[in-house]
């Protein structure tokens, strides 16, 4: 192995480090005051590092929020791929795994809702759709109609009531399941200030009861 490249290697590894940590106090940024109210500069600061560094990666925080949205997607797609491999069981017990797989992430991984949250603020009103559903798409090939073909096997098998329109059906889970997250992160500890409940537990009795209501 030449001087150069082991050279190039560490000057790569130097960058990888360093766009990592762009990202990391970014999302931190991020979902503390909300994308809109941070700056380049803040963002440059806190990852120690000049803004002239900091646009050698970056051309602007929409970029970076971008970025950090691609990411979450591509560790959702991994844990996904675990759920599609397993076929055992009938519709209503495959839509209820998913269900509870998005209860746990929501437990343990609450960042990825508060962040999300954020962005959709930004996407209502400078994100197109087009976009997003591309990106989603990509990340995931299917999901916007992984929920459908669920209710469309339970219904057909007998698990799932059979008076529900599939494609509303599936586009109403998918909304409910992230909204309800999203708030409830966004919230923190005041939803216990509020009902006296953990945001957890609160949203795992939320989705769990939601669910209830689909079984036939």
């Amino acid at each position: 192995m030449t001087t150069t490249h082991i050279n190039r290697k560490v000057y790569q590894a130097h960058r990888d480090v360093q766009r990592k940590r762009i990202l990391s106090v970014a999302e931190m940024l991020f979902i503390q005051n909300g994308i809109d109210n941070v700056s380049m500069g803040e963002i440059a600061t806190l990852a120690k590092i000049t803004r002239v560094t900091l646009y050698e990666y970056f051309s602007n925080k929409e970029e970076i929020a971008w970025e950090i949205y691609t990411k979450i997607l591509e560790d959702i797609a991994r844990e996904i791929e675990l759920l599609r491999a397993d076929s055992s069981g009938n519709g209503y017990e495959k839509l209820e795994r998913y269900v509870k797989y998005t209860i746990k992430t929501f437990q343990t991984h609450p960042e990825r809702y508060r962040f999300v949250a954020v962005l959709n603020f930004l996407y209502a009103r400078r994100i197109d759709s087009d976009s997003m559903v591309n990106a989603n798409e990509k990340a995931l090939p299917g999901i916007y109609h992984l929920h459908g073909e669920m209710i469309k096997e339970g219904i057909a098998d007998g698990s799932i009531r059979n008076d529900l329109d599939i494609e509303l059906a599936s586009a109403a889970i998918k909304n409910f399941l992230n909204g309800v997250a999203h708030r409830l992160a966004l919230l923190q500890d005041n939803v216990f200030d509020e009902f006296g409940f953990d945001s957890a537990d609160l949203y795992e009795e939320i989705c769990l009861t939601y669910l209830r209501g689909l079984r036939a």
